[in-house]
């Protein structure tokens, strides 16, 4: 029985949220995929070794551990693409992608400042 909100389906959320199968998962902590399926159902715990590799990953160690999501892990794939593209830009980037922004929120009828 799957337990809610447990360290396993946490690690499970995080590994969907990312777009990873659990034998990519696996592979890039080098573990089988057998260790991540146990890890998932909570019958063992991924060790800080795992941790430290997935997340690299953008995996929110953090909500794994203690269910609490902190910054930007807590958004989509699409939206911290986003964030990222916005902070590697220059000024006059910065200040396009606000102004499409700006004017998508308002043709949406919800102007955001």
């Amino acid at each position: 029985m799957e337990k809610i909100n447990s360290i396993g389906s946490r690690l499970a959320d995080e590994r969907k949220r990312l777009g990873y199968t659990q034998i990519d998962f696996a592979a890039i902590g080098g573990v089988v995929r057998h260790t991540v399926a146990l890890w998932e159902k909570d019958k063992k715990f991924p060790n800080a070794d795992f941790l430290a590799k997935v997340s690299e990953l953008g995996v929110d160690i953090q909500y794994v551990v203690t269910g609490k999501r902190v910054g930007d892990a807590a958004l989509p794939p699409r939206e911290l693409a986003l964030l990222d593209n916005y902070r590697h830009t220059d000024d006059e980037g910065k200040k396009a992608l606000e102004k499409t922004a700006l004017a998508l929120a308002e043709q949406a009828g919800s102007p955001r400042h």
